[in-house]
């Protein structure tokens, strides 16, 4: 009996659900795709909840779902594939783990989001850093300004050993503004660095859904065999 495949796709900050989960589906059209976003990234109970229901064959986690990825992988389930697109292992630059953003500069956008009253246009233009400009369409499922700032607030307070990245593969872009590939790639030897290439998550899942693990499992599907 032929199955479906599963992908659980943790969002980044501040990126709609269904815009992130329209671009990758593309690229994995027998797979059901569930995209999320946390509404509290420090909260064990609901990263328990995401990652086992239902249970994903491959997990990817973005931007800020990489760091939650690794922060919760003790909930992971050990037979699914595991991969970290735009990884972070810790935000802020001064944390030595290959993240471009000073604290102060963290600190004084989380303060911005908390207090602007024109939040889309603050959001916008961080996007405009990783050359993300999401359709007018979709920008209402951006998560509200509490969901923001506690996911800010983890970005701030967060951070994983490069050990914690052990059995997952990685895909970064060569020009991402948050994250340095050049830092991270002999802390990650699984990295696969896209060149050319931002934020954007639309090239890092064309890389992604290339990587030998994650094509293994669409084929034991055409093979109408379960892993």
């Amino acid at each position: 009996m032929t199955y479906t495949p599963n992908i659980t796709l943790i969002s980044g900050w501040a990126i709609p659900e269904d815009w992130l989960k329209a671009l990758a589906q593309p690229f994995c059209p027998a797979a059901t795709v569930h995209c999320v976003s946390p509404q509290d990234p420090f909260d064990a109970d609901e990263a328990k909840r995401i990652l086992q229901s239902p249970a994903p064959d491959i997990i990817i986690g973005y931007s800020l779902g990489s760091l939650w990825l690794l922060h919760h992988r003790s909930h992971l389930p050990d037979s699914a594939v595991k991969v970290l697109m735009a990884p972070i292992l810790a935000f802020k630059k001064e944390s030595g783990l290959a993240g471009k953003i000073p604290a102060g500069q963290l600190e004084f956008f989380l303060r911005t989001v908390e207090r602007t009253q024109t939040l889309p246009t603050v959001i916008g233009d961080f996007m405009a850093l990783g050359d993300i400009v999401l359709p007018q369409e979709v920008r209402g499922g951006i998560p509200e300004r509490a969901v923001l700032l506690r996911g800010l607030e983890f970005l701030r307070d967060v951070a994983v050993t490069p050990d914690a990245a052990l059995g997952f593969d990685a895909v970064l872009g060569d020009r991402d503004p948050f994250t340095d590939s050049a830092v991270l790639q002999p802390l990650m030897p699984n990295l696969h660095v896209v060149a050319d290439c931002g934020h954007h998550p639309e090239p890092l899942l064309q890389t992604l859904f290339q990587l030998a693990a994650v094509r293994e499992i669409f084929s034991a599907a055409s093979s109408d065999k379960r892993i």
